[in-house]
């Protein structure tokens, strides 16, 4: 599919943010030591170099959710479009769990998976990919939903021993399972709000 420029300006724009915020946690002196927004020890310019990237994720999947409308809408093409973003889905799943991993560990071994905001986008495009055929404004208004309620579901994985929410808080609060010695899986990017901001970007 042809790219579509704006998207990708900014996106472009989003990664120089990024790219902001992890130079300074990277190379910062007190970057391990102390929170860059911890107003007793911050300084003004540390401050806005953390502050502002937290518009980061939300940008970067709502942009996702935004470029497969537009994407859909120039071919209409139904099955096409649910086989791209299941494909692509996948391969963005496929490359949080390898290269991505792999980037931030530097461990041949992968002892230690991040389910992030790639592996959340990929997922999110594979649900979307099966919802393709309710209309946008049905779309738009699940993702609204979903944005508006899952914080207000949080107290229900507060300290409960039902089996049924602690299968389904990984969906809605970050959550870390030690898989074996050698391996742990953390969900640092919980899929349920992440869907809404898609789904809203879609519709």
């Amino acid at each position: 599919m042809k790219r579509i420029q704006t998207i990708d300006i900014a996106r472009g724009l989003v990664i120089l943010i990024m790219a902001l915020d992890h130079c300074r946690d990277l190379l910062h002196s007190t970057a391990i030591t102390q929170n860059p927004t911890d107003l007793n020890t911050t300084t003004p310019i540390l401050f806005f170099t953390r502050w502002i990237t937290h518009f980061c994720a939300p940008s970067f999947v709502f942009l996702a959710g935004s470029s497969a409308y537009l994407s859909f809408k120039k071919t209409n093409n139904l099955s096409a479009a649910r086989n791209f973003l299941i494909k692509r889905g996948l391969w963005l799943v496929l490359l949080e769990f390898t290269v991505i991993s792999f980037g931030i560990w530097f461990d041949i071994h992968f002892q230690m998976l991040f389910f992030q905001v790639i592996a959340a986008i990929g997922f999110g495009m594979i649900i979307l990919a099966a919802l393709l055929s309710l209309s946008p404004k049905t779309i738009t208004t699940i993702g609204i939903g979903i944005i508006s309620i899952h914080n207000l579901l949080e107290w229900l994985f507060q300290g409960s021993q039902s089996i049924w929410i602690k299968i389904a808080s990984p969906l809605f609060v970050p959550s870390m399972f030690p898989l074996s010695e050698h391996l742990t899986f953390f969900i640092g990017y919980p899929l349920t709000p992440w869907l809404g901001i898609l789904l809203l970007g879609f519709g």
